[in-house]
């Protein structure tokens, strides 16, 4: 059940304070991410032939809290509002539609009297943003977002002539591609998703240009998705569907991770044998019954299987133009971690009046589980050679991720070209997400009970 609009200008209104605002719908927020709208499809690899604008799509919201937070987690409301932007056209048979998210940092210049000069950032924001483009059943999409450290400087001594700069900031770079495929009714989808997540942070210090300190403690991850879905069968509004959906981050470290002095005092640090990958399968199970009338319904189980490989440090070289040392980690630490993370949740979609829908979800967290191994080597600091290995393996069955989440919303068709969807959250409001019990009190009086039922403090 999809709010399909081939439309001029498409109008999201907020009801629920506590939500981030970004690319995605407030009826897929409702919902546990099962039903949506427009919104959730116009910037999707497989998903973007469903909106089909006349003209122009449009998207506009406004939120103030931190993105890079998740829904549940307080904290992530800073108060300070970020843009989300939205904009798609089809070209007969071409499709392209762009996105932004966020805000724009701020630089500050200083400059004083004595000709000292300093940059700083101001606000350190993340900005998102998407292009796709559609053609048949394909669709590609690149997607790229920045963010500064608030720490990161340039800064200048007149007296010294030395030239700082903290360069600190995080990059990231997605290309998608999907495909959709028809046979006897019945849909595959598979996508694929290459990518490069940045986490810049080095150091430099010139004196006189000449470089005289330097430190790299960067870390990249190379991005390799892919996933599939696909229709086991179709009848009478009832849909049973498979999905599978693979992550899969591979760790890089810059091996130059420092430099010392100038000259034929300088000193050059090499570091080598840092491991960190993490390989996730998701295999899911869903079933929708949507049949022509006034009830929808979705449900659907997925099991997280990760792999998380990790290795400490092997040896670092430090090169002078005396000699090259290469010193091993005498403590070198091997983890291999498997976890499983179940999930269960389902959605309700009612249609009292053909115009306005009520949306209701609930999802269930499963206590996951983790089987951590690990091993650690005693090695000779010189040649590397081992001395002494500890083994030991730990289980864990975390009964602290298990959690119950309910949301619930509206979506009202005001007009054929503006659509009002809102995530009216009465179930978080009324009860504890995290243990099954009701948030209200004896002593609370009258008008404060209606604000947690109605109002929600907006």
């Amino acid at each position: 059940m999809k709010i399909q609009k081939k439309l001029l200008v498409f109008a999201v209104l907020l009801m629920a304070a506590s939500l981030v605002f970004a690319q995605a719908s407030m009826t897929s927020y409702s919902t546990q991410g099962l039903f949506g709208t427009d919104v959730d499809d116009f910037m999707n690899v497989n998903e973007w032939q469903n909106v089909q604008p006349k003209n122009i799509f449009g998207f506009l919201g406004y939120n103030t809290v931190d993105p890079d937070k998740p829904i549940s987690d307080n904290s992530q409301k800073v108060g300070n509002g970020a843009l989300n932007l939205g904009i798609a056209h089809q070209f007969k048979t071409f499709y392209f539609g762009t996105y932004f998210e966020g805000q724009l940092s701020g630089l500050k210049n200083e400059k004083d009297t004595d000709g000292n000069k300093k940059t700083t950032i101001v606000g350190a924001h993340k900005a998102n943003s998407k292009l796709l483009f559609g053609f048949g059943n394909i669709g590609v999409m690149t997607d790229i977002s920045y963010k500064p450290d608030g720490l990161k400087k340039t800064e200048w001594k007149e007296a010294s002539k030395t030239k700082q700069i903290d360069d600190l900031f995080k990059l990231d770079f997605i290309l998608s591609a999907g495909m959709n495929l028809s046979s006897n009714n019945k849909l595959f989808k598979i996508s694929a998703k290459l990518g490069l997540e940045s986490d810049v942070k080095k150091k430099t210090t010139k004196v006189d240009s000449k470089l005289t300190n330097f430190t790299d403690n960067s870390k990249y991850d190379l991005i390799v998705n892919a996933g599939l879905s696909h229709d086991l069968s179709s009848k009478d509004g009832l849909t049973h569907t498979i999905l599978a959906d693979l992550e899969t981050k591979w760790g890089i470290w810059p091996t130059k991770t420092a430099i010392t002095g100038s000259g034929s005092s300088r000193v050059t640090t090499y570091t080598h044998g840092r491991l960190k990958d993490v390989i996730t399968l998701t295999p899911k199970y869903q079933i929708a019954y949507e049949p022509e009338g006034k009830f929808a319904f979705k449900a659907e189980a997925g099991l997280g299987i990760g792999l998380d490989f990790e290795n400490d440090v092997n040896y670092t070289r430090t090169v002078s133009s005396v000699n090259t040392v290469k010193a091993y980690n005498t403590a070198r630490v091997y983890k291999t971690t498997l976890s499983l993370k179940p999930s269960v949740k389902t959605a309700f979609v009612y249609t009292p009046v053909s115009k306005f829908k009520l949306n209701f979800g609930l999802g269930f967290d499963v206590p996951s589980v983790n089987w951590a191994f690990s091993k650690k080597e005693t090695r000779k600091v010189d040649s590397g050679s081992v001395e002494k290995t500890e083994r030991g393996n730990v289980f864990e069955f975390k009964t602290t991720d298990g959690k119950f989440n309910a949301s619930s919303g509206f979506t009202w068709l005001v007009t054929e070209n503006v659509t009002i969807d809102a995530n009216w959250d009465i179930m978080t409001n009324l009860f504890d997400q995290k243990a099954f019990k009701t948030k209200f009190t004896n002593d609370e009086n009258f008008w404060k009970t209606v604000n947690k039922i109605l109002v929600h403090k907006i």
